[in-house]
């Protein structure tokens, strides 16, 4: 099932229309679904609306999985099958309604046993709740059409999530070596999309570092910040920064890595991999340097709960202690 880049932006941004919707129109569109129930453009607009209320009542946690079973039966080959607006995400839905979706969606890759497009479909709707099942139906899916190389993308995508600092290292390690196993795939994708490939990179980088691999983190952390400078050439890349400057802290060259972590102009453009450095660096008791990066971060402009978090960060290391540094979310949680 072939799509120009136009086509799959026009239909993607049918469900995001639908998110804006009042409930009157989108009572008016189920209606019309009695007498066009083939109309793409509507039940998108429907699966938007849906997704945007999801959880405030039965009903409509009802008639949103109506319109999910519906995709998966009658187009599960469709790049919106795909779409996280098709996805059961937290706490909301029963795992019940989940549980029935995954088994449609067995039953289509029953049904189109040969078809990428289903397998790759079916991969994101099951892989935020089973990763190597997701993964393995991606897999699965390139085998199908090597031509299809966004799913080595989401592949890579998804490994990286495991492949970043935290527990459980031998278990990351799996997947960051599944990583790097589809770069070639990955990055030689005829993409319409810049932003697609620059993430593809960033996203190799984060695993090859996680390895250890310093050259092919280098490699990809470059190749990254070449497409980001053509892509946004007035944007400093802090991404490569924070990788070049992570491979000299591991190569215990403090004072590089202190260079490239100090040398920052915009609060916000930098990256969460930038934090990750300064977490390090204080794990190597590079205390000073670390808050010397904060009162730099002070003196950009940032949106205001950037600058609570640095704050707080900062008068933490004045005291001798060492933060969660990149934390934001556990930062706003404890404010409370």
């Amino acid at each position: 099932m072939e799509e120009d880049a136009d086509q799959i932006y026009r239909e993607s941004c049918w469900a995001s229309v639908g998110y804006k919707m009042a409930a009157k129109e989108a009572n008016s569109i189920e209606k019309k679904l009695l007498t066009d129930s083939d109309n793409l453009e509507l039940r998108c607009k429907l699966l938007g609306y849906y997704f945007s209320k999801q959880s405030t009542t039965e009903p409509v946690n009802a008639r949103r999985f109506e319109h999910v079973c519906w995709m998966i039966r009658n187009h599960p080959a469709h790049h919106i099958a795909g779409d996280p607006y098709m996805h059961f995400f937290g706490s909301h839905h029963s795992f019940k309604q989940f549980a029935e979706a995954r088994e449609l969606w067995i039953e289509q890759t029953c049904l189109h046993p040969d078809s990428s497009y289903v397998h790759g479909n079916f991969a994101q709707f099951v892989i935020d709740r089973d990763l190597d099942y997701g993964l393995e139906l991606l897999q699965h899916a390139l085998k199908l059409d090597e031509t299809q190389e966004q799913w080595a993308s989401l592949i890579i995508l998804f490994c990286s999530f495991k492949a970043e600092p935290g527990p459980l290292m031998a278990h990351r390690r799996k997947y960051a070596e599944l990583a790097l196993t589809y770069a070639q795939a990955a990055t030689n994708r005829e993409s319409e999309y810049l932003a697609n490939k620059i993430s593809s990179f960033e996203d190799l980088a984060t695993c090859a570092l996680f390895l250890n691999k310093f050259e092919l983190a280098e490699e990809y952390a470059n190749s990254s910040a070449e497409l980001s400078k053509a892509w946004r050439p007035n944007d400093q890349n802090t991404f490569q920064q924070a990788v070049l400057g992570t491979i000299a802290l591991r190569k215990n060259d403090t004072q590089t890595a202190s260079n490239y972590l100090l040398d920052i102009k915009s609060g916000d453009q930098v990256e969460q991999p930038m934090f990750q450095l300064a977490q390090e660096m204080l794990a190597c008791e590079q205390h000073l340097v670390v808050a010397e990066f904060l009162r730099r971060l002070l003196k950009l402009k940032s949106v205001d709960y950037k600058l609570d978090c640095w704050r707080h960060w900062l008068k933490q290391i004045e005291k001798g202690e060492s933060p969660q540094i990149g934390n934001f979310r556990l930062k706003l949680k404890t404010k409370k």
